[in-house]
């Protein structure tokens, strides 16, 4: 009769058992140090910004004096107070890092692509403290940032996006201590069992320790890369260059940038910063101010986020009145500018932003009051139309209309919560959700919550 040997350890050796010991750790660490490497260098911070042209941004000073080419308009102001609205991308863009990278002019100004009667009022509230910065912000999104400067205002003073934290929350998430079982092992091999216990103890507390760091390095770069993302459109190109266009208007200087011209295409407002030099003196500075802010506002629309800011790239073509916006057409045309498209063809320029509904809305009296909820009664205006806003085919006309709002057809309730008491909004219906079948224009104001 044989007998069976056991399978686990031949021949059982000192020698063989430690072998085997060692075959079973040496695999982990080894990929452990692996993981460390690829962390280090999949999430390099210096490399990334290296790679876009950033500088150590400790060689400058709030106290630096920038000379600044706003859209043509020239003014001097100290980097501390450019500076001062942290985490925006104003503060990011002025902030020392991107300071080779910034467009300069003839004189060596440094150049900003943006309208400068933005710049300006952004500048008189920062100059003026927090709370003025503040004001500015909340007045911008209480107009839905359909205001004529409300687009540059979010752009530069909103703070830059943050990273998910999911994967950081995630790699909390290993709290239960490891064990190795003992149970019915021959005294002698409790130490062994021991040692290995504290090994594994120790493994997995550097592995947990390795997760959590890779979060916070990825959070870290991928923080610098939304910076990166957000400054990239106001940056001069890593190679080659991007010229600054400039017009006499009426003896006042409108730049911009080649890239901003070349979204306008092949029009007669291009061909004049490009090809004709000779001053401009038969039209108003702020009609040609407005007809390139359109374009830079278009330029950098591309890479936004945020699609709420998608309404106001149409803003500069919209007067306050008709004769302005009658005369402001006329030179338009002349520079070969529509501004007579809504996102329909229609509606004479207004501009209209998309809600989650699907409808498309613009607020025509903007106010501050207070919102609906769903479960409250709301008194309303009306008026509908079957072809377009003022046209002949008025639908219908109701004043003081008083209805709960949870009991409004869902696209209902999306608008009436999001208007304010006094607030003159107009929507622009699809087919797919009017009870007629057909595309419906209708104006609503909130006259009051009940």
């Amino acid at each position: 009769m044989s007998v069976r040997r056991s399978a686990v350890m031949e021949p059982f050796t000192r020698h063989e058992a430690l072998c085997r010991l060692d075959r079973q750790i040496v695999g982990p660490m080894e990929r452990l140090e692996a993981e460390r490497a690829d962390m280090a260098s999949s999430y390099d911070i210096g490399k990334l910004l290296s790679d876009h042209g950033a500088l150590d941004p400790s060689a400058a000073s709030g106290d630096d004096l920038l000379k600044v080419n706003v859209g043509g308009s020239h003014s001097s102001v100290r980097r501390k107070h450019l500076t001062s609205v942290e985490g925006t991308l104003l503060a990011v863009l002025f902030g020392g890092r991107w300071d080779g990278r910034l467009g300069r002019d003839a004189d060596n100004r440094v150049f900003v692509d943006v309208c400068p009667r933005a710049f300006d009022a952004m500048l008189e509230a920062i100059l003026d403290g927090q709370g003025a910065v503040d004001r500015l912000m909340d007045e911008a999104k209480t107009r839905n940032y359909q205001g004529l400067h409300d687009f540059w205002t979010a752009v530069l003073l909103s703070p830059i996006d943050k990273p998910s934290t999911d994967a950081s929350s995630a790699a909390q998430g290993h709290s239960e201590e490891p064990t190795v079982a003992s149970h019915g092992l021959p005294a002698e091999l409790r130490g062994v069992v021991a040692e290995v216990e504290s090994f594994v103890k120790t493994f997995v507390a550097k592995k947990n320790d390795l997760d959590s760091e890779r979060a916070a390095k990825k959070a870290a770069y991928d923080q610098t890369m939304m910076e990166i993302t957000a400054v990239k459109p106001f940056l001069a190109p890593l190679s080659g260059g991007d010229a600054i266009r400039s017009v006499d208007v009426c003896g006042q200087t409108v730049s911009t940038t080649q890239s901003t011209l070349d979204v306008m295409g092949d029009i007669a407002l291009t061909n004049r910063f490009n090809l004709w030099p000779a001053p401009i003196e038969d039209v108003p500075v702020d009609h040609v101010r407005r007809l390139v802010d359109h374009y830079r506002r278009k330029r950098h629309a591309a890479s936004l986020p945020d699609t709420k800011l998608m309404g106001g790239v149409r803003m500069p073509l919209v007067m306050d009145s008709a004769p302005r916006q009658e005369t402001f057409n006329k030179t338009a045309a002349m520079y070969g500018v529509d501004t007579q498209s809504s996102p329909h063809g229609r509606g004479g320029g207004a501009v209209f932003t998309e809600m989650q509904s699907g409808i498309r809305y613009q607020v025509v009296r903007p106010v501050s009051g207070p919102k609906a909820t769903r479960d409250q009664r709301v008194k309303i205006d009306v008026i509908e139309w079957r072809d377009d806003f003022d046209g002949p085919g008025k639908r219908g006309e109701e004043r003081g209309l008083v209805a709960r709002v949870s009991d409004q057809p869902e696209w209902a309730q999306e608008v009436f919560t999001d208007m304010r008491v006094g607030e003159v909004r107009r929507i622009i219906l699809p087919a797919r959700l009017s009870v007629t079948g057909k595309e419906a224009y209708i104006e609503y104001r909130l006259v009051a919550i009940l």
